[in-house]
């Protein structure tokens, strides 16, 4: 699968999402990008997957296929 996928909450249910598409193969680290407000948790991603990361929505989700929401209804 070729495509660019956001995540946007890289939390405790985003962040299973992440490395699950990541850690599987089914996505290639690089099409993946992590958006989430908490620079550490995007630091945990980007070192332990590779993932891309963003700190905005603006930054986050340019360009791509899939946006997935990976957060808890308010």
């Amino acid at each position: 699968m070729n495509k660019k996928v956001a995540v946007v909450g890289a939390g405790n249910m985003g962040g299973a999402l992440i490395a699950s598409l990541v850690q599987s193969g089914l996505l290639a680290a690089d099409s993946v990008t992590a958006v989430d407000i908490a620079e550490p948790i995007l630091s945990l991603h980007r070192k332990a997957l590779g993932v891309g990361t963003a700190a905005s929505l603006d930054e986050g989700l340019d360009d791509q296929d899939l946006i997935i929401l990976g957060l808890k209804p308010q």
